[in-house]
């Protein structure tokens, strides 16, 4: 799903494909057009859904594919011939949208949609705003083999995977409750849980003076004297700090609010915005074929209620009209 990027082998008679929402590369047969292989980008086949891959290109003998997998920040790099496979991945930038080799195939050249952030600063105010995003490229030397086994450990740091995948195998069924689990085996103290979306605010600007959490009293705009009520539920119930969290603006906001994921789709739509704005789920492209948080509590066999995010029906009461409106409450 969601084709984003082409490459053609044309000494293999190939044309590869990255499709963005199904974290694969599609494997097409230039001479009958026929869909021949998938190739999955994942480190490993247990992993979750999100690699990103978004955009390739071939190096100058046809022997291995670069693929940008943006939600990673790395380069995939995977064996064209038989048996295909992915030989390791390369660090990059925030979000790579391209990748491109020179002619000797000895550089990469990554561009990175975020690059290296907010860091565009400027004079009227303090701390980092999330528009000011300072694109970049990565010129990276094409590593050998032994290169790439280091670069592939980094990568696999930078997103945690060893550690989710110590997480991911169950486990002897654990008696002692906790109140979030991490392992498949534990439960969970709470019966009920409140989720509460507050929008086009960051941590700091709200909860940056609550001294249990890691936030900067600086940065702190609204604090206890403009959001008691916050505060209070913070101190009563859970403060979460620290989730480094990449939404830009309310159509990112509210995907990393309601399915943990941006599509290629939206990463790529801030020049102008021309098929939508998806803030309030009405854009089928910004949806990742993973779901939404919704989903997964249904998948579970749990129930949950909406009181508005991403709800679009208006519900009238029957034969209701403005003139007996006062007597529907």
């Amino acid at each position: 799903m969601l084709p984003t990027g082409l490459a053609l082998n044309s000494i293999q008679g190939e044309l590869y494909v990255t499709c963005a929402n199904s974290d694969i590369v599609s494997v097409i047969n230039t001479r009958t057009d026929e869909l021949t292989e998938s190739i999955s980008v994942h480190a490993h086949k247990d992993l979750l859904f999100g690699s990103g891959p978004n955009n390739l290109t071939l190096s100058p003998d046809g022997s291995r594919l670069y693929v940008a997998n943006g939600e990673e920040n790395a380069i995939c790099v995977i064996q064209t011939k038989a048996p295909r496979q992915v030989l390791g991945y390369i660090p990059t930038g925030w979000y790579p949208g391209s990748v491109i080799t020179n002619q000797k195939g000895n550089f990469l050249y990554a561009a990175n949609v975020n690059g290296a952030g907010s860091l565009n600063q400027r004079t009227d105010r303090r701390g980092h705003n999330s528009h000011d995003v300072l694109g970049t490229i990565s010129i990276i030397p094409t590593p050998g083999q032994d290169g790439l086994n280091r670069m592939t450990n980094t990568v696999h740091e930078n997103n945690s995977y060893l550690q989710m995948m110590a997480k991911m195998y169950p486990t002897p069924k654990s008696k002692k409750k906790v109140p979030v689990p991490w392992l498949p085996s534990q439960t969970s103290h709470f019966k009920h849980v409140v989720y509460i979306i507050k929008e086009n605010r960051t941590y700091d600007q709200v909860f940056g003076d609550m001294a249990q959490g890691n936030g900067d009293t600086s940065l702190a705009e609204f604090g206890w004297h403009v959001t008691p009520n916050h505060h209070r539920l913070a101190e009563q119930f859970v403060l979460m700090d620290n989730f480094n969290c990449s939404g830009v603006l309310s159509t990112t906001g509210h995907q990393w609010t309601d399915e943990a994921l941006v599509t290629e789709y939206l990463e790529k739509a801030f020049g102008g915005f021309t098929r939508s704005y998806p803030y309030n789920g009405g854009d089928p492209l910004a949806y990742a074929s993973s779901g939404f948080i919704w989903d997964n509590v249904l998948r579970h066999g749990l129930t949950f209620r909406d009181y508005g995010e991403f709800v679009k029906t208006i519900v009238h009461p029957k034969e209701a009209s403005w003139a007996n409106r006062r007597s529907h409450p």
